[in-house]
């Protein structure tokens, strides 16, 4: 019976001394996060999901050097960045000290900086205070409480060079479209960025009971989107809804020999020039394997550029803009001939459709699971993820310009067997033009 007494005893000591022991991650979001290794890390979670808590939990796990998958050498200094310093009195502080417990040797309440025993230190700062309070320092890491402006960000990412050092948001989605842009759309492309999306219901056994449905009377639906599921709030206005990063994005893979390929082109000089590849296989499947995506180059250079990237292989159709009937500013040559001129042959007018019709051909191929886009496409995946559209219901006229050669790719509805069988001719029909008949 002592001995139960005296391992209770001691168990609660330990506790007291290191209460942080007493946290236990809830299935989802916190214990994924808790456990990945990678060196940028990003929550987008619901409000009251548990995220800033977590957040806390792993500052102290770097304050204390208990990573045991990760070299923290300690003592060390970080960073807990909030959007005012009424959020970090409110919320991270107060995590913070809880899980370091009896091992905060000081807190400076007025410069809200936390000592630890072992000589590490937590500097505590907000993001109203100005950019230049972020400059001039080298830190072992960094934990960003819910938005931040992105010349910030970028300036902490700076500070987190010299020793490699670790850096992870916890935020609920409201309004950052830069965030979107910047960083979750750039974790299929940085190796060593992970996201995590959370829900509020993972956290419902640690709430109060009525909490969410409180919530649900409070916000709009489009609201409780980003407030319970971690989704961006601006994205409720988006035009491709159907498009799904998880059924519609695809790792890379070689593109068999045998099956078709396909070029766009939508021409611009202040606005991008966009070019896409597409492969299409015997089942009619659309695969988008290539991006090109440049402004301020002449036509020559545009035209050099692909060809470059296509190298070898064998492209059955190049497609391209049909407002690209217009003469250059400086020459009295179309577009399209200034296309043709430059290397791109065979070359065809791409169907000049209404553009909700160009929007509806793409939702149909979406939902028919006939459309994929190699997941290291950015710029096709940022338009795919922000084209929305204007409060009067018209589509903006901006972030469309890979979706257009989508567009002119899904109106054509193309088949396997409709490359494979036909002839192409190449048939004059005006002095600067040329048209393609099957």
């Amino acid at each position: 019976m002592n001995s139960i007494s005296n391992l209770l005893i001691n168990l609660d000591r330990g506790y007291q001394e290191y209460p942080y022991l007493l946290f236990k991650p809830n299935k989802g979001f916190q214990e994924d996060f808790l456990g990945s290794k990678s060196r940028f890390r990003v929550v987008f979670a619901g409000n009251r999901s548990g995220k800033s808590k977590t957040s806390a939990y792993e500052v102290t796990r770097f304050a204390l050097g208990l990573r045991e998958d990760k070299l923290i050498e300690v003592p060390n200094e970080g960073w807990v960045v909030s959007p005012d310093s009424r959020v970090a009195t409110v919320v991270m502080i107060p995590y913070v000290k809880h899980f370091l417990g009896k091992q905060v040797k000081r807190f400076y309440k007025r410069e809200q900086i936390l000592e630890v025993k072992n000589g590490s230190v937590v500097y505590f700062k907000s993001t109203d205070s100005g950019v230049e309070k972020f400059t001039g320092a080298s830190i072992r890491y960094c934990a960003i409480d819910e938005d931040t402006p992105e010349e910030i960000f970028r300036e902490i990412v700076m500070r987190t060079l010299d020793k490699r050092g670790d850096l992870w948001i916890t935020i609920t989605p409201l309004y950052s479209t830069w965030m979107y842009e910047k960083i979750y759309l750039k974790q299929f492309t940085d190796p060593e960025l992970q996201v995590f999306q959370g829900s509020t219901y993972e956290n419902i056994s640690h709430l109060p009971a009525g909490e969410i449905e409180r919530l649900k009377t409070l916000y709009s639906p489009e609201e409780l989107q980003a407030r319970l599921y971690g989704k961006f709030l601006f994205l409720e206005g988006l035009i491709y809804k159907e498009f799904s990063l998880k059924d519609h994005c695809i790792m890379p893979f070689h593109i068999p020999d045998d099956w078709i390929r396909l070029r766009f082109i939508d021409v611009g000089i202040k606005d991008p020039t966009a070019c896409l590849w597409v492969a299409i296989n015997k089942e009619d499947k659309c695969f988008i394997y290539r991006e090109y995506y440049e402004t301020d180059k002449t036509i020559e250079e545009n035209a050099k550029n692909i060809i470059l990237l296509t190298g070898n292989e064998k492209i059955r159709r190049t497609y391209i803009d049909p407002s690209s009937d217009r003469r250059g500013a400086q020459s009295q040559m179309t577009d399209y001939r200034a296309y043709i001129e430059a290397g791109i042959s065979p070359l065809s007018k791409a169907p000049l459709i209404e553009k909700m019709s160009m929007i509806n051909a793409v939702k149909t191929m979406l939902k028919n699971k006939r459309l994929f886009i190699f997941r290291n496409l950015r710029n096709t995946l940022t338009e795919f993820s922000t084209y929305s559209y204007k409060k009067s219901g018209v589509p903006e006229d901006k972030n469309d310009h890979l979706l257009s050669c989508i567009g002119w790719l899904c109106c054509l509805k193309p088949k396997y067997e409709s490359f494979t069988n036909a002839v192409p001719q190449f048939v004059p029909k005006e002095k600067n033009s040329l048209y393609i008949y099957e």
